[in-house]
């Protein structure tokens, strides 16, 4: 299910730059990366996928009374 979702974001975001599909098959993806703003967003879905990973670790190290609401706090 995970892969049928990543294809349907793919296919969306070939589809966003779609006029560029005259001159080559992977030119859409091409004009894509050139833009400053899809990067950021790579950045900062990297970002948030680290954020839970860190936040199991803090809540090992500090053994809190309830740990599922401290990590519902801080997100």
């Amino acid at each position: 299910m995970g892969a049928f979702g990543v294809a349907v974001i793919g296919m969306g975001a070939y589809f966003f730059a779609l006029e560029e599909a005259k001159t080559n098959l992977l030119a859409p993806l091409r004009a894509l990366a050139k833009q400053r703003g899809v990067g950021l967003a790579i950045l900062a879905s990297f970002i948030w996928g680290l954020t839970p990973i860190f936040e199991k670790i803090a809540i090992q190290h500090s053994a809190p009374q309830n740990p599922p609401l401290v990590a519902f706090l801080t997100t």
